[in-house]
C-alpha cells in the first residue's frame, strides 16, 4: 500500500508537465510553481500526523507502559489520511481533463500529498513498533527497496497511460486502485494483532494474547 502512494506521488513528476504543459500552456517554470502544492501537503500530512500522535500517545502509555503500548494504535494516522487519496485522484484527473480552470487540480494536489504522507508516516511507526528494535530496520528496508522500485518504474510509463486514456481515466484508474486500498490501515488496526502473531521476526512481547481494540480503540477514535 505504501509502495503504490509512494509510485503515485512519483507519477505526478511526470504528469504534471504533461497536463500543465499540454492542457494548460504553462511555461517550464509555471510547471514547477505547481509543486508548491505539493510541498503544502506534504507539510500538513506531517503536522497532522504529530498532532495525531501527541493527542492519543500520552493516554496509551500511561495505559499500557511506554514501549508496550500495541502497534495497531500508531495506525490512527493512516486512518484518517487514506480516503484523501482517491478522492484526490477524481478530482485532480476530472476538473483538468475538462479544461477546469489551473487552480483546481493545483489545489487537488494537496490532499494526495496529505494523504499520502499520513499513510506513510503511520504504516513507518507501525512497522517499528511491530518488529522491534532487532528487525525494525531490515523491516523499513525492505519497505524502501519495494517504494523506490515502484516509484523508480511508475513515471516511466505515466506519460503514455495519461495520453492513452486521457487525463480523467488515467488518473482514475490510479483512483480506483487507491479506493481498493483504503481499508488496508482499517484492517491491520482491526487483525493486526492476530497477522503479527504469525511472525518468527517479531518476538512474543510485541503480540497481544487477544484483541485489544474493539473498545479502546473505538473509544480512543471518538
Amino acid at each position: 500500500y505504501m509502495a503504490f502512494n509512494f509510485a503515485v506521488f512519483y507519477s505526478f513528476f511526470a504528469a504534471f508537465p504533461y497536463i500543465f504543459g499540454g492542457q494548460y500552456g504553462f511555461t517550464g517554470s509555471q510547471e514547477g510553481l505547481t509543486f508548491i502544492s505539493i510541498a503544502l501537503g506534504c507539510v500538513i500530512g506531517f503536522l497532522a500526523v504529530v498532532y495525531i500522535d501527541r493527542k492519543t500517545y500520552p493516554e496509551l502509555e500511561a495505559k499500557y507502559g511506554v514501549g508496550t503500548v500495541p502497534p495497531e494504535y500508531r495506525l490512527y494516522g493512516a486512518m484518517v489520511g487514506c480516503a484523501l487519496n482517491p478522492v484526490s485522484l477524481f478530482w485532480f484527473g476530472w476538473t483538468a481533463d475538462r479544461g477546469v480552470h489551473w487552480l483546481s487540480p493545483v489545489v487537488a494536489a494537496v490532499p494526495f500529498a496529505v494523504g499520502n504522507i499520513m499513510v506513510y508516516s503511520s504504516g513507518a511507526l507501525y512497522i517499528m513498533n511491530s518488529y522491534g528494535s532487532l528487525h525494525g530496520a531490515s523491516a523499513l528496508s525492505a519497505n524502501s527497496l519495494l517504494r523506490y522500485a515502484a516509484g523508480g518504474a511508475f513515471p516511466l510509463f505515466t506519460v503514455q497511460m495519461f495520453s492513452s486514456l486521457g487525463i480523467g481515466w488515467a488518473s482514475s484508474l490510479l483512483g480506483f486502485v487507491s479506493a481498493a486500498l483504503v481499508p488496508v490501515p482499517w484492517v491491520l488496526y482491526r487483525y493486526g494483532h492476530r497477522i503479527r502473531a504469525h511472525s518468527q521476526y517479531i518476538t512474543i512481547q510485541a503480540i497481544e494474547p487477544e484483541n485489544p481494540f474493539v473498545e479502546d480503540g473505538v473509544s480512543a477514535c471518538k
